[in-house]
């Protein structure tokens, strides 16, 4: 675009990084809500198929601890009271979390 002197100028090109758009998609729980005592599985990127997930309760202290060693794992929910609760893993140095409802 020409400003009406006929100058122009370029923006500042900008670099957006989408890997950890895309690694956030990857970390998936399902079903979610999901009823009390039963299962969920919790999907990972398949670069990252070794991880601790974490059950934390909305006041931030910790439920359960998960070691999980598949992209596809079953996280047996167990004696866990209805609530909502966050599930949380680190991958590549970042950490991603999701939100659990247990009916």
């Amino acid at each position: 675009q020409l400003d009406e002197n006929g100058d122009f100028s370029y923006s500042p090109v900008k670099y957006v990084d989408f890997r950890s758009y895309q690694v956030d998609y990857q970390f998936s729980v399902a079903p979610n809500p999901a009823p009390t005592g039963s299962e969920v599985i919790v999907r990972l990127p398949e670069a990252n198929p070794v991880a601790t997930v974490n059950l934390f309760d909305l006041k931030g202290q910790l439920i359960q601890q998960y070691k999980i060693s598949e992209t596809k794992s079953d996280l047996d929910l167990g004696s866990i009271p209805a609530g909502q609760y966050v599930l949380s893993t680190a991958i590549d140095g970042e950490i991603f979390t999701k939100r659990l409802i247990i009916q």
